[in-house]
């Protein structure tokens, strides 16, 4: 499967239909927040609410395009190479893709997600579960 792609059909999902910030493209599969005007890409974990997008749009200057977003479900959403994912671990946002979580003093990492089918240290990609 790609990412972006919603794997498990028969599993509940909300998906949301709105616009991406002016002028900012979103990759299928990339973790996606809501800022104000629109969903666009953030690096920067303890911003809500977030999803995973599940269509691409290019930048264009002055324009909002649509914009798919699962903020619940299963779906193929894009990781960081080099680190392995185990079934059952929680991840977090690094960039636009996912991390392990990795437990502080504080709690200040965003979970996105469970991850439903273990990825190899080389995978760009994995299964996860969205949930709020």
């Amino acid at each position: 499967m790609a990412v972006g792609e919603i794997t498990r059909d028969g599993y509940p999902c909300l998906v949301l239909k709105g616009v991406t910030k002016t002028n900012t493209a979103i990759s299928a599969g990339a973790v996606v927040f809501y800022d104000t005007d629109g969903w666009g890409p953030s690096g920067s974990d303890g911003v809500a609410p977030h999803g995973i997008a599940l269509n691409t749009q290019t930048a264009t200057s002055a324009v909002q395009k649509e914009a798919q977003v699962m903020v619940q479900g299963c779906v193929m959403a894009k990781k960081t190479a080099g680190a392995a994912l185990a079934q059952g671990q929680a991840v977090k946002c690094d960039g636009t893709s996912l991390v392990v979580v990795v437990e502080t003093t504080n709690n200040s990492q965003m979970v996105v997600g469970v991850v439903i089918s273990a990825a190899a240290s080389a995978a760009t990609e994995v299964e996860i579960l969205i949930h709020h």
